[in-house]
């Protein structure tokens, strides 16, 4: 007997590098890669990174569709950015009761225009072109990751809570495009901190946060959570358990205490990723910033705990939280690398050097002409009769 499966997957295609004033185009596609049909509505947002918060900057909705097994739907759309920085995609597709998400990004620089050729009035020989420069060798070996992930997340109806998913790169190349897809309830609001790294190299760790948020209306009980790790080498699809509680039967002290302590480990092992890219001579004080802010928010919290002032604690747990998310970004925009290459091609600065040698040269035939004919008649005179 073949059990019958309900799921979808979603594809998302872009520019990974734009130059300002250059419009997206962002591909989504949903598959529906199990055995029953479904109906299912794509969705896309863009947000914009501003001082470590992601801002709305456009939300695209298709129309709802039907999809037999095995079928696909694709949606466009054209952005234009306004603001040169890093850009993140999340594209989700509610279907049947479930829900599909996944992230990209890209980045908007600006390549200076190149600079108009000098004007040769003498004519110069023409000069070949210089070879190429050689490309860097590929990296050869072997990708393979290692996920470190809880077993079991518990969640209280109407409330949210987060855990964390590290990606260690125990293989011999570098991983490129890090991201995560999920795969869940509708009743669950996800997002994923950040919703891409750029680069992960060999015997590097990234964390990610991942923060759940269940509606209020739904049922308790135990279900699914999927999530993919993708890279641009390889996939690794991994499940953990998800427990919704109801909220009447949850004493709050101790949901805060849990709070408290898991997030004195997440910031210990945030600290030790910020920690390690300073070492590497990369500028994270951006990261540091907001993960002092947290540690301060965590310590008003204890404090609050302890004075048996639950709602206030509550509070200062969601700043730090929030805090958390902003030092996690901040360390991911960090890392990323920009290299713009010269626009303009190389043969020109050589025959730029070529005519100011010859300029310089003609210059100063003129110049000691000018002084022999400057010397006294009666010296001109003398040396002329000697010749």
């Amino acid at each position: 007997n073949v059990t019958p499966v309900l799921k979808g997957r979603i594809l998302l295609g872009y520019k990974e590098h734009l130059n300002f004033s250059e419009i997206q185009r962002i591909n989504a596609e949903f598959f529906n890669e199990g055995s029953l049909p479904l109906k299912e509505k794509l969705e896309i947002k863009i947000y914009y990174n501003y001082e470590g918060q992601l801002q709305l900057m456009g939300s695209y909705y298709d129309a709802e569709f039907n999809l037999k097994p095995g079928e696909r739907r694709s949606y466009q759309i054209s952005f234009l950015p306004p603001y040169i920085g890093t850009y993140y995609i999340k594209a989700k597709a509610p279907y049947d009761g479930k829900t599909a998400q996944t992230w990209g990004a890209f980045l908007v620089v600006y390549y200076p225009p190149p600079p108009p050729p000098p004007q040769i009035i003498m004519p110069s020989p023409a000069l070949p072109p210089p070879p190429p420069a050689a490309a860097p060798p590929p990296e050869v070996g072997i990708a393979r990751v290692e996920l470190e992930y809880p077993e079991k997340v518990e969640l209280v109806q109407g409330e949210s809570a987060i855990f964390h998913v590290l990606v260690k790169n125990v293989g011999d190349v570098s991983l490129y495009n890090l991201r995560f897809s999920t795969y869940t309830i509708n009743q669950l609001s996800v997002d994923i901190t950040p919703p891409q790294l750029f680069k992960l190299s060999p015997n590097e760790t990234a964390i990610f946060i991942f923060s759940l948020e269940a509606l209020q209306n739904v049922s308790a009980g135990i279900y699914p959570f999927e999530f993919e790790f993708i890279s641009d080498k390889l996939r690794e699809r991994r499940s953990i358990t998800l427990e919704i509680k109801e909220k009447k039967i949850v004493p709050i002290e101790e949901e805060l205490y849990k709070q408290i302590i898991y997030y004195e480990y997440l910031i210990s092992e945030t600290q030790t990723e910020i920690d390690a890219a300073t070492l590497k001579g990369i500028d994270t004080s951006l990261a540091q910033i907001g993960l002092n802010k947290a540690k301060i928010s965590l310590q008003d919290a204890k404090r609050y705990y302890y004075q048996k002032n639950y709602a206030e604690c509550k509070e200062k747990l969601l700043d730090v939280k929030k805090y958390i998310q902003e030092a996690v970004l901040q360390l991911s925009l960090a890392k990323i690398k920009v290299y713009v290459v010269p626009a303009y091609y190389p043969i020109w600065v050589l025959i730029f050097a070529i005519f100011l040698g010859i300029l310089f040269l003609i210059l100063l035939f003129f110049l000691r002409k000018r002084k022999k004919e400057e010397r006294p008649k009666l010296l001109r005179r003398f040396t002329e009769a000697e010749t």
